[in-house]
Protein backbone atom coordinates (compact mmCIF):
# COMPACT_ATOMS: atom_id res chain seq x y z
CA UNK A 1 0.00 0.00 0.00
CA UNK A 2 2.94 2.17 0.13
CA UNK A 3 3.50 1.99 -3.82
CA UNK A 4 0.34 2.70 -4.77
CA UNK A 5 0.03 6.02 -2.11
CA UNK A 6 3.71 7.34 -3.43
CA UNK A 7 1.95 6.74 -6.34
CA UNK A 8 -0.57 8.81 -5.78
CA UNK A 9 1.61 11.49 -4.42
CA UNK A 10 3.44 11.51 -7.80
CA UNK A 11 -0.10 12.51 -9.72
CA UNK A 12 -0.90 14.85 -7.65
CA UNK A 13 3.11 16.70 -8.07
CA UNK A 14 2.46 15.81 -11.76
CA UNK A 15 -0.69 17.72 -12.36
CA UNK A 16 0.19 20.70 -10.56
CA UNK A 17 3.28 21.13 -12.47
CA UNK A 18 2.78 22.94 -16.18
CA UNK A 19 2.70 19.79 -18.04
CA UNK A 20 -0.72 18.55 -15.39
CA UNK A 21 -1.96 22.42 -16.67
CA UNK A 22 -2.03 21.23 -20.40
CA UNK A 23 -3.29 17.96 -19.29
CA UNK A 24 -6.16 19.71 -17.52
CA UNK A 25 -6.82 22.03 -19.87
CA UNK A 26 -7.62 18.75 -22.45
CA UNK A 27 -10.37 18.48 -20.46
CA UNK A 28 -11.72 21.38 -20.11
CA UNK A 29 -11.97 23.22 -23.41
CA UNK A 30 -10.73 21.51 -26.82
CA UNK A 31 -10.42 24.97 -28.52
CA UNK A 32 -7.84 26.55 -26.06
CA UNK A 33 -5.16 23.10 -26.04
CA UNK A 34 -4.49 23.26 -29.37
CA UNK A 35 -3.50 26.96 -29.04
CA UNK A 36 -1.94 26.34 -25.87
CA UNK A 37 0.61 23.89 -27.02
CA UNK A 38 2.39 23.35 -30.64
CA UNK A 39 1.75 19.30 -30.96
CA UNK A 40 -1.23 18.05 -28.97
CA UNK A 41 -1.12 14.94 -30.19
CA UNK A 42 1.85 14.16 -28.32
CA UNK A 43 0.33 14.96 -25.05
CA UNK A 44 -2.72 13.21 -26.00
CA UNK A 45 -0.86 9.88 -26.21
CA UNK A 46 1.22 10.51 -22.98
CA UNK A 47 -1.89 11.70 -21.03
CA UNK A 48 -3.59 7.90 -22.50
CA UNK A 49 -0.25 5.92 -21.77
CA UNK A 50 -0.41 7.34 -18.38
CA UNK A 51 -4.08 6.10 -18.00
CA UNK A 52 -3.16 2.54 -19.60
CA UNK A 53 -0.76 2.49 -16.53
CA UNK A 54 -2.95 3.42 -14.18
CA UNK A 55 -5.40 1.12 -15.23
CA UNK A 56 -2.65 -1.90 -15.34
CA UNK A 57 -1.65 -1.53 -11.51
CA UNK A 58 -4.61 -1.31 -10.35
CA UNK A 59 -5.63 -4.38 -12.05
CA UNK A 60 -2.12 -5.60 -10.49
CA UNK A 61 -3.09 -4.46 -7.07
CA UNK A 62 -6.64 -6.16 -7.38
CA UNK A 63 -5.00 -9.10 -7.70
CA UNK A 64 -2.51 -8.93 -4.79
CA UNK A 65 -5.11 -7.85 -2.25
CA UNK A 66 -7.02 -11.13 -3.99
CA UNK A 67 -4.30 -13.57 -4.29
CA UNK A 68 -5.40 -14.52 -7.44
CA UNK A 69 -5.81 -12.97 -10.72
CA UNK A 70 -9.00 -14.39 -13.46
CA UNK A 71 -9.36 -13.44 -17.22
CA UNK A 72 -13.14 -13.50 -16.49
CA UNK A 73 -13.47 -11.59 -13.39
CA UNK A 74 -14.06 -8.20 -15.17
CA UNK A 75 -17.28 -7.23 -17.23
CA UNK A 76 -18.28 -9.27 -20.31
CA UNK A 77 -19.96 -6.63 -22.68
CA UNK A 78 -22.44 -8.34 -25.23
Amino acid sequence: MVVSGLLMAGIMVLLRLPVGTVFRAFGADKIFWHDLIENPEVYRSVGLALSNCLAAFCGVIYATVNGYADMNMGWVLP
